[in-house]
């Protein structure tokens, strides 16, 4: 009977991650014309709000995890606070209050995560999740192309798979490509297969920034190897990669324009640029409060309107979440969350010069997220998968395990 608790609870947690990723049915809602993520619609509304139900029944069932996620959570409550204080002068206090629900739903979900299960444990689970999603994914495209490509016809498209946007099969690929590796060094080589597909389906969303964000993060893996190095070779490598980078740079500032043809971007970013201009300008209007959570881009009586008529098109956000969180919450937010973050990666990067090997995929994961945010928003976002992983990695900094070579010690002892 336990063990068929414990597999419940585990499908559970798999079914829900691929929801909060945007999968099946959020494309399926899209396709009969609902809205997207994060907007009204009643049945993802009611999907979220009962993966929430669940996991509050899970720490009611674990009472003694309800008061162990709030201590562990104890980096991000100050942020949340703010965040919940916004609805008072949010230029749409409703729709304020309705996200912050689906904030702390989400939140909650991923403490729980967090305390329910060790890194590695948790990092299989994640594994056969964004496996499952990747094969579905193939098989949309090849059995459903009106629906697993980026165009009605299903021709001649970029690819989505199970996906909403791809975009989010791009950033979906990237997460799973470490991930798999990760898996495949720690349990089983078979993971490499699941590389080579992730791989192939981030080639086929041609999605440049998710290869421009992988390649980064392995060269921040890399950095991390470094880390662990004796002082005076970790010198030399700095200097080395001191040195390369300013090349690298010098090298940029002179070719940026041939860079971004590669990638098939122009100098604005894909008229990213003008749009920062225009948010940066809104946002000095009220610097210090922000305009209220989650309200700026979605309120019927707010500014959004006069920013898609200074740049032309209609936008969902800011694409840039450092800069959407100043909107919503103003420096005060800002720097709260600088702080949530800040505290657990300093202790998360102490931990793994220590020898803490499962703090490994939380800093590759915050990295991830915090290049993604750089042209994308999903900072503090209700009913996304890209917030359960950000609040679990961050726990996971704060929540030292004994380093392997320790354990395998004690052991032989």
């Amino acid at each position: 009977m336990r063990k068929l608790a414990q597999s419940c609870e585990y499908l559970f947690v798999m079914l829900s991650l691929l929801f909060l990723s945007g999968g099946i049915i959020t494309l399926l809602r899209n396709s009969a014309g609902a809205d997207g993520p994060g907007g009204g619609d009643s049945l993802q509304q009611g999907i979220s709000m009962g993966i929430y139900v669940i996991t509050a029944l899970l720490l009611i069932l674990r009472r003694s995890a309800i008061s162990k996620i709030l201590y562990a959570g104890r980096w991000f409550w100050p942020l949340f606070v703010w965040v919940l204080l916004s609805c008072a002068w949010s230029i749409d206090p409703s729709l304020s209050i309705r996200r912050v629900f689906a904030l702390l739903g989400t939140t909650i979900f991923g403490l729980y995560l967090a305390d329910r299960f060790s890194m590695s444990a948790f990092l299989i689970l994640l594994g056969r999740t964004l496996l499952l999603g990747a094969i579905l994914s193939v098989i949309f495209v090849i059995f459903i192309p009106e629906l697993g490509t980026h165009t009605p016809d299903g021709r001649g498209s970029a690819w989505r798979g199970i996906y909403w946007h791809k975009n989010m099969l791009g950033r979906i690929s990237v997460i799973s490509t470490i991930t798999f590796a990760l898996l495949s060094l720690q349990n089983s080589r078979h993971w490499w297969l699941a590389v080579l597909l992730s791989l192939g389906l981030l080639g086929m969303a041609s999605s440049a920034t998710g290869l421009f964000v992988l390649g980064a993060t392995i060269f921040w893996w890399i950095i991390l190897r470094l880390l662990r190095q004796r002082l005076q070779l970790l010198s030399l490598t700095l200097v080395l990669l001191i040195s390369c980078g300013g090349g690298a740079l010098i090298w940029l500032s002179e070719n940026y324009e041939l860079l971004l043809d590669a990638f098939g971007r122009d100098v604005t970013l894909t008229g990213r640029f003008p749009l920062w201009t225009a948010v940066v300008e809104y946002a000095l209007r009220q610097p210090w409060i922000g305009y209220g959570y989650a309200a700026f881009w979605t309120a019927k009586d707010g500014w959004a309107p006069e920013v898609w008529s200074l740049v032309g098109w209609t936008v969902p956000h800011a694409h840039n979440g450092f800069l959407d969180i100043w909107l919503a919450l103003g420096y005060i937010g800002v720097l709260l969350f600088v702080i949530c973050v800040s505290l657990p990666l300093t202790e998360g990067l102490r931990s793994w010069r220590e020898g803490y090997n499962d703090v490994l995929w939380p800093l590759l994961y915050t990295f991830i997220f915090a290049l993604y945010n750089l042209t994308e928003s999903s900072i503090v976002l209700g009913n996304s998968i890209l917030h359960v992983l950000f609040v679990l990695s961050l726990t996971k900094l704060v929540s030292r395990q004994v380093p392997s070579h320790l354990r395998l010690a004690r052991v032989a002892a």
